[in-house]
């Protein structure tokens, strides 16, 4: 895929520089008819009953207006040209490794709370969301990190998810074409705000014929207009003085209370004209799986709505230059067309506003998990199993490694505890995060990094990334303490726990160490929970012959004085110590 991408951007620089020159010819064309206008009508000036310069002259304005609109739709291809590339180029960067430059890392969505979020580089920098996001809205942002933070479906609907994902990693181009659509809206944080003022049906003025009569203002102000333009009137001259005198004033009483019902809907006015784009080729596209079909049907009911609420946003534009402003309200009343026809929408559309926004967001994270597929040289949709526990994979990987650097194992684990042991650096901790960040992704109806996984819906905690918190008084030991009840107290709440610990009491002594793995994880069986655990301690994994326990391990080879590493996983407990070599390979024995 990557060379695939590769060409993709090779082809569209291409194409850009082609239509660049186009752009720069028609862009002098323009600049030649426009100064040809201008010599003929200086010359239709000078004589203006010349029935060949008045001809010369309109020809030479048709001219110049198809100049302008052809070179307006060659700077709209451009950018589309601009915007395919640079997805493709990002592409590229998700398989080559770079994507960590990615500005979006979903920061703002890590909670040193949550069950699994920071342990399992599920968002922040080098994190799952980093790595996969596709979304460029305040709501498919949110829909994504839902998905992989809050994902809280059954069986079924994962299953739906899965079938919509799978569509969608069909054809690149289209969600290309998407995903750089959905680019030309982008997040901005006041988009809630702007949904809470559309769903507030409150109406702008609430004497019913305020409308009527601001429409009847504005005929007779024009009326005066025409009448002071062909009779020359002085009294029609004062007439219309006055009544734009009447609407400015009218304006300008007016001014707060319109600018606080139009809102952040006024400034969100140029985000608004994309959403038309997005909605005609999602409605024109034929789906098979049902929550696109759903979102298909969500989103067509939407495309009226959104097309006047883009055509009310655009009129909103027109204010922000201040001559235009001044002189639509004062023949107009601009302003008061504006929020009379706002709250005109907010009473037909508002109470819909937030689910088509949803919807469309929903569909930008599946563009996401989609993307996924064409990313990880190795993929599969896992099967969701209702009754069986056993989590099960064939060359199971982790998605955020490249693809030249990525270790795959096959691996089952019945519904029970496993503990990997192994020495420094041979693995035990990344392939504890590739169940868990594989887990992640088949709970949010993703694909996974694998060529087969069969899972049940499992709630997963971690204990993995722990630090002292000084400020609070609380040390290492204490803070995993802390999390460990938690994980108890959650498994003791919901079935189906997988809980993942890594390097278990590590803060203490080997003995207590021994002792406090041996009473959590009885407890946690006890309770009905599976999962693994890793450790240096040997001893620990002596457990295995009491309780229903599995021993897995890493571990390393030697020839001479180099130390090697396959990352394979193997039954039984660890065969190797490596801290005595790395000691003396470093000098310090």
């Amino acid at each position: 895929m990557e060379q695939i991408y590769r060409d993709v951007v090779q082809k569209k620089e291409a194409e850009l520089c082609a239509w660049n020159k186009k752009s720069n010819i028609m862009g002098s064309v323009k600049l030649v008819l426009f100064f040809a206008c201008a010599v003929i009508f200086i010359m239709l000036w000078l004589d203006p009953f010349s029935i060949v310069r008045g001809a010369a002259a309109c020809s030479s304005l048709l001219l110049f207006f198809i100049s302008f609109h052809i070179h307006e739709r060659i700077l709209r291809r451009i950018d589309v040209i601009r915007g395919l590339c640079g997805v493709a180029a990002n592409d590229v960067k998700r398989i080559s490794g770079t994507w960590s430059t990615f500005p979006d890392t979903g920061e703002e969505y890590a909670d040193s709370g949550h069950a699994y979020a920071t342990d399992l580089d599920i968002v922040g920098e080098r994190s799952l969301f980093q790595f996969i996001n596709r979304t460029n809205t305040y709501h498919g942002r949110k829909s994504l990190a839902k998905a992989l933070l809050h994902s809280e479906y059954s069986v079924e609907q994962i299953r739906k998810r899965q079938k919509a994902v799978e569509e969608l990693r069909e054809d690149y181009e289209w969600a290309a074409y998407l995903e750089y659509l959905f680019s030309t809206i982008g997040v901005d944080d006041n988009f809630p705000q702007m949904l809470s003022e559309v769903q507030n049906e409150e109406r702008f003025i609430t004497f019913q014929f305020a409308n009527p009569l601001t429409w009847l203002l504005r005929i007779v102000t024009c009326a005066a207009a025409l009448s002071a333009l062909f009779l020359k009137s002085n009294r029609c001259f004062f007439i219309l003085g006055m009544l734009l005198l009447l609407q400015l004033s009218l304006g300008g009483i007016g001014t707060y209370r319109i600018k606080k019902y139009l809102g952040y809907t006024k400034t969100i006015a140029g985000r608004m004209a994309p959403y038309n784009l997005i909605l005609q080729e999602i409605a024109s596209r034929k789906f098979s799986s049902v929550l696109l079909t759903d979102i298909q049907s969500c989103l067509s009911e939407a495309m009226e709505g959104i097309r006047q609420l883009t055509s009310i946003s655009s009129h909103m534009k027109y204010m922000a230059n201040p001559i235009a402003g001044f002189l639509l309200n004062a023949v107009l009343l601009w302003d008061y067309k504006n929020a009379f026809d706002f709250q005109k929408w907010k009473q037909r559309y508002g109470g819909k506003a937030k689910e088509w926004f949803t919807a469309a967001g929903e569909f930008e994270s599946f563009l996401s998990f989609a993307g996924l597929a064409r990313t990880c040289d190795t993929v599969c949709l896992p099967v969701i199993s209702e009754k069986d526990t056993k989590i099960s994979a064939v060359q199971i990987g982790h998605p955020l490694l490249a693809n030249r650097e990525r270790v795959c194992n096959d691996f089952e684990m019945p519904h029970s505890i496993i503990i990997i042991s192994g020495s420094n650096m041979s693995g035990k901790s990344t392939f504890m995060r590739t169940a868990g960040i594989n887990m992640v992704l088949a709970r949010a109806g993703s694909y996974v990094c694998a060529e087969y996984m069969c899972c049940p819906v499992l709630r997963i905690v971690t204990s993995m990334r722990i630090a002292d918190r000084t400020t609070e008084g609380i040390s290492t030991f204490y803070s995993e303490l802390l999390r460990i009840r938690k994980m108890i107290d959650c498994a003791a709440e919901y079935k189906n726990v997988l809980f993942l610990i890594d390097e278990i009491f590590r803060g203490t002594n080997s003995v207590d160490r021994q002792k406090g793995a041996e009473g959590v994880l009885k407890r946690l069986h006890e309770l009905g929970a599976c999962g693994m655990i890793t450790t240096h301690d040997l001893e620990i994994c002596n457990l295995a012959d009491e309780t229903e326990i599995i021993n897995y391990s890493f571990y390393e080879e030697y020839e001479g004085d180099e130390m090697y590493f396959d990352y394979q996983i193997k039954k039984g407990v660890s065969k190797t110590r490596n801290a005595e070599f790395l000691l003396k390979k470093i000098g310090i024995l």
